[in-house]
């Protein structure tokens, strides 16, 4: 787990956040407050390793670990993050987190991944190309900060979810 750890702080950029972010967690799950794990996998090949680690935590923690690719979009392209043109190692990870899904029930994978196997699969492929930002999911940093994407935070000002003046649903809408 010490590569999964430090591919997590990495990627953000700061230390010991992994293990704040699984503190967390174990509280969460203390209260009983429902909870998963979401995670987006990009194009990067150290990214495509994490799935191993997902899959360790999920059933570590007994809960659901959602699964998704980094879309097609906006940044994602630019950056190239999305996967835009499937390389022989993109399909080795895509039969990869087949395989670990089959074996897992608590993961949840993206629409893309299941496009052969679901009646109607040609539009559960064009759901897969919207990321939802804002929209059907948002982003809350280990800290309490609310975001739409944890991608484009430099986007957005955070608000703080811990401060008495936030309010989930406030900021939800």
């Amino acid at each position: 787990i010490i590569t999964e750890r430090h591919f997590h702080n990495t990627l953000r950029g700061r230390t010991r956040l992994f293990e704040t972010a699984t503190q967390g967690l174990k509280r969460l799950l203390e209260y009983g407050i429902r909870t998963e794990i979401r995670a987006t996998i990009s194009s990067n090949p150290e990214s495509m390793k994490q799935v191993d680690c997902l899959d360790n935590l999920s059933k570590q923690y007994g809960i659901k670990a959602r699964i998704r690719t980094v879309k097609p979009t906006g940044n994602a392209v630019v950056n190239k993050a999305a996967i835009i043109y499937p390389t022989l190692a993109y399909w080795r990870f895509f039969d990869h987190i087949r395989e670990v899904a089959t074996k897992n029930p608590l993961i949840d994978l993206d629409e893309v991944f299941k496009y052969d196997q679901e009646p109607g699969w040609l539009s559960a492929l064009s759901l897969a190309l919207d990321c939802g930002a804002g929209t059907r999911s948002a982003f809350v940093d280990a800290e309490g900060n609310f975001l739409p994407c944890g991608f484009i935070k430099w986007k957005f000002p955070p608000e703080n979810l811990l401060s008495d003046k936030s309010n989930l649903l406030k900021l939800w809408q």
